[in-house]
């Protein structure tokens, strides 16, 4: 970021702030000799229901400050005031990782029993078709249908014609580099 695009964001969240806290502290203070609350000629249910303008009840404004509070906290301990990094050390690109090498621990776990394995043996073995099964369903499923048909745009996988080739070895290829298009 750019330190004029960081001091833009600065001057805006501290503008934000200072507003919601100057508007709080100006709509809630009474002021000596205000009438009573005035009618809004707004009425419900035959004139039975009548809305006034009435001040904030005090714990809502309370509520209120304590948001504003909480977020000064917040732009002090996360990134958020520009390029200001924010005293938790805290970044997304950290978080990424960490997540990643997360996902990355559960998939060794996951797949550990079938690696070395020929593509012909996982095709027999029930359990690798089962999670095949179920990672086409959640990454393939949704252009080339549940049932591997396709759909509109997007390539048949139970016919024989193949563009990029139907032998297991080629298929696997598709599968762990992609081809041309928006593949996942």
């Amino acid at each position: 970021m750019t330190p004029g695009w960081s001091w833009f964001v600065i001057a805006l969240v501290v503008i934000n702030i200072v507003g919601c806290g100057w508007l709080l502290w100006w709509t809630a203070k009474r002021r000596p000799g205000d009438p009573k609350p005035e009618d809004t000629s707004h009425y419900w249910d035959d004139g039975d229901i009548t809305e006034y303008n009435k001040p904030l009840p005090k714990w809502w404004i309370n509520l209120f400050w304590i948001t504003i509070v909480f977020s000064i906290g917040y732009l002090i301990y996360f990134p958020g005031m520009g390029a200001f990094a924010g005293v938790g050390g805290w970044t997304s690109s950290g978080q990424h990782a960490f997540q990643k090498a997360a996902d990355n621990a559960r998939l060794d776990e996951t797949f550990a029993p079938y690696r070395g394995k020929s593509i012909d043996v996982l095709a027999q073995d029930p359990a690798a078709r089962r999670l095949g099964r179920a990672i086409f369903n959640n990454t393939c499923a949704t252009c080339h249908g549940s049932s591997a048909q396709g759909a509109v745009g997007y390539p048949n996988l139970t016919d024989d014609i193949w563009h990029w080739g139907g032998r297991p070895e080629q298929i696997l290829t598709t599968v762990m580099k992609g081809r041309e298009g928006v593949m996942p």
